[in-house]
């Protein structure tokens, strides 16, 4: 096995860890922020879990967007890691504002993932991979 593939998938391996640690650490930090109100300054601290609409689903799409590169990596399917590394690279982007910016490292290791694995000259497109044993039930 090639080093350039061995270092991508523990790229893109750390890419999935770290958007588990920062998805985990978001839902249980409070979020604190200060409103005025009639000249009164008013403190208030919720959980990420209190006050999303959609419960864990923004926090659980980067961790799905890294485990979807880490088995492209892991199949040497470029198509596919290339795919979810972009996908999570604009998803990190887009809601850096919003939800956090810690996402964006795991963006950066997913594409550097996906780099080393088309630099990396056995790896095939899907259509020259291994074929899928027929079932006998056809």
């Amino acid at each position: 096995m090639d080093w350039r593939l061995r270092l991508a998938r523990a790229l893109a391996l750390v890419s999935v860890a770290w958007c588990v640690v920062v998805g985990w650490h978001t839902w249980i930090t409070p979020i604190r922020y200060t409103q005025l109100n009639h000249g009164v300054f008013t403190f208030r601290e919720w959980a990420f879990s209190e006050i999303s609409y959609l419960g864990p689903v923004p926090l659980l799409a980067p961790v799905v967007l890294a485990a979807v590169t880490v088995r492209g990596v892991w199949r040497c399917d470029i198509t596919l890691a290339g795919s979810a590394a972009f996908i999570l690279a604009a998803f990190s982007v887009a809601f850096a504002f919003s939800i956090s910016g810690w996402y964006v490292p795991a963006a950066g290791l997913s594409m550097a993932a996906f780099g080393l694995l088309a630099s990396v000259s056995r790896a095939a497109p899907a259509a020259r991979r291994r074929p899928r044993p027929k079932s006998p039930w056809k």
